[in-house]
């Protein structure tokens, strides 16, 4: 029977989710739901042991996640101020003989109405970048004396500034409630939020490479024929969260993992070339062209009628 996929996300959510107990007999453990309770229970102290000895690294990864994350709201507040935005919809502008005068004096009175409601909390930079906004994809000829067109144009703004990422934890928050021990050996007591701004870290680096995980996934299943069982994904999950996030959304960096983890799930094509480049270092250069049927020839008379043939 065919393997269910487990996407990247589950896989995080069952390494840190604890069952709930299922009680039978008058309220009393069956041997075999103690002995998964006691287990449970190791692998509770195993990851708290963990999160201690890798505060510091916890930590750092989650200010440069939040680094990372302000870089990119920044990229992409010029992006909106200066590139128009083709995905953005309104109502467009119907002529009405209104004169250049009254068009000004009614889209400053649907700017007016629009701050009074939904814009009511926008500071004056997140007002210039509206303004901006509108201002770039004036081609399309949006209606800008219908408040309904501010409103659209800030919902689209802050949807490009603060994707919605499912089961994403604020970092910046959780940040600010562990003390920092960037600079500290390990605590002999993990603060009690760490392990929730560990998990928030993994779910940031999971939305981020999702695309690249699922892609990894579907080659595995394609080339190799296998679906990875759950526990082998958290597995190869685990291993490359533990080389940082840049690599997560590198194709090869999965491979690696799988090359590591399981290497008789790797495909043929990768694995011959791997091989090929293990052989390019370590045989002789002679050994090596013969392997793989290679003909260069270094004489200089065919060089040189090689040479005028081109020319």
């Amino acid at each position: 029977m065919r393997k269910r996929k487990v996407s990247a996300s589950e896989a995080l959510a069952l390494l840190n989710a604890a069952p709930k107990q299922q009680m039978n007999y008058g309220g009393r453990l069956t041997a075999r739901e103690q002995v998964a309770e006691l287990e449970r229970e190791e692998r509770a102290k195993a990851q708290a042991e963990l999160d201690r000895q890798l505060a510091p690294q916890i930590q750092e990864q989650a200010r440069t996640l939040s680094q990372l994350r302000e870089k990119e709201r920044r990229e992409t507040r010029l992006q909106l101020m200066f590139k128009p935005s083709f995905d953005f919809d309104a109502p467009v502008w119907v002529p009405d003989g209104s004169t250049p005068d009254q068009i000004t004096h009614n889209i400053g009175a649907a700017l007016y109405e629009f701050r009074q409601g939904d814009g009511a909390n926008l500071s004056d930079a997140d007002l210039r970048l509206l303004k901006e906004f509108l201002q770039i994809n004036r081609q399309k000829d949006f209606d800008c004396t219908n408040p309904q067109t501010w409103a659209l144009a800030q919902q689209f703004i802050e949807s490009k500034l603060n994707p919605v990422e499912p089961e994403q934890t604020e970092i910046d928050l959780l940040i600010e409630t562990v003390p920092d021990l960037s600079n500290e050996p390990a605590p002999e007591t993990a603060p009690e939020t760490l392990s929730e701004l560990r998990s928030a870290v993994e779910s940031e680096l999971v939305a981020r490479c999702r695309p690249v995980y699922d892609d990894f996934y579907a080659r595995i299943e394609r080339e190799s024929g296998v679906s990875l069982t759950p526990d082998q994904q958290r597995k190869i999950i685990a291993f490359m969260n533990q080389r940082g996030y840049e690599g997560l959304n590198k194709p090869q960096a999965w491979m690696n993992a799988l090359w590591h983890l399981f290497p008789e799930y790797l495909p043929e094509s990768e694995r011959l070339e791997r091989q090929e480049r293990i052989d390019r270092e370590t045989l002789p250069m002679d050994e090596y062209k013969k392997k793989y049927n290679l003909v260069i020839n270094t004489s200089p008379v065919r060089a040189y009628a090689d040479r005028n043939a081109r020319d």
